[in-house]
């Protein structure tokens, strides 16, 4: 049974959001699921993540679904040839992305700050 390593709780300094996840561990390797609040404009945004990583965290799969600005969002997130892929483009500017121990990630590029709490 997978057991809580680690939850996060971040928030935006610049306009309403916040961001809470859970890593799970277990003898497969981990798990983090994540779900964000935010408001773009006047429409409320609602992002769940789902990450699956192996016990080298390697990442295994990943998806993001949800809503943001009223429009739907289903994503899929690989990685590959040194840059993360979403939905098949590369995206070079994660490389910024400053991350805790646990591997839960405490800040992107200036715009999301967070704490993590271990165990």
């Amino acid at each position: 049974m997978a057991r809580p390593v680690a939850t996060a709780n971040w928030r935006r300094p610049d306009q309403p959001g916040t961001d809470d996840s859970t890593l799970f561990a277990d003898a497969a390797g981990r798990r983090l699921a994540g779900d964000a609040r935010s408001c773009a404009g006047a429409e409320p945004s609602r992002l769940t993540c789902a990450v699956i990583c192996g016990t080298d965290w390697r990442t295994r799969s990943a998806s993001v679904t949800g809503h943001r600005a009223g429009r739907p969002v289903a994503l899929l997130i690989e990685q590959g040839g040194g840059f993360w892929h979403v939905n098949g483009a590369a995206q070079p500017q994660v490389a910024r992305l400053s991350i805790h121990p646990s591997g839960l990630v405490t800040r992107y590029s200036g715009s999301w700050t967070g704490t993590v709490r271990d165990g």
